[in-house]
């Protein structure tokens, strides 16, 4: 079976109530580091015994390790995170960097957000008004929610 449709599998096993049976399904991958089986282990306990704190730290782990990997969807969650401090100590100016690199490896969400730190010059990113409205209207395009709200109140700007 291939990575993905294993993946397809186990996603589908942890949506329905079954992740220690997703788990078994992955080992494989995770124990090769691949970064989607990463990211979705960090989502999901398959340990009575783990507490939330545990959960947290691990799963934190997992996705600074996805990230590492080029995991997106990994950099986005880590830049929420940091963003709001979730699970970790907040730095916005960190989380403007993981967004970045989200928006950098084509994130829709984090094209919105990135866009809008380059348009303001917010969080220790540098202002770059035409630069920002471009990611802010590819996130539009992508069909981000919020996106197309964002231009109309940007205007002429």
């Amino acid at each position: 079976m291939d990575d993905d449709v294993i993946l397809a599998k186990a996603q589908e096993l942890v949506e329905s109530g079954s992740a220690r049976e997703a788990h078994l399904l992955i080992q494989p991958l995770l124990k090769a580091s691949q970064p989607d089986a990463l990211f979705l282990y960090s989502t999901y306990s398959v340990d009575r015994n783990e507490s939330n704190e545990e959960f947290e730290r691990r799963s934190v782990a997992l996705l600074t390790k996805a990230s590492t990997l080029g995991h997106v969807g990994a950099t986005f969650v880590l830049a929420g995170y940091y963003d709001s401090g979730d699970m970790v100590l907040m730095d916005k100016p960190y989380a403007a960097q993981l967004c970045k690199r989200a928006a950098d490896g084509g994130h829709p969400t984090a094209k919105l957000i990135h866009g809008l730190d380059l348009f303001y010059g917010a969080n220790g990113i540098r202002q770059d008004k035409a630069l920002g409205r471009q990611l802010i209207e590819e996130a539009a395009q992508e069909g981000v929610d919020g996106a197309l709200a964002r231009i109309q109140e940007l205007g002429s700007y």
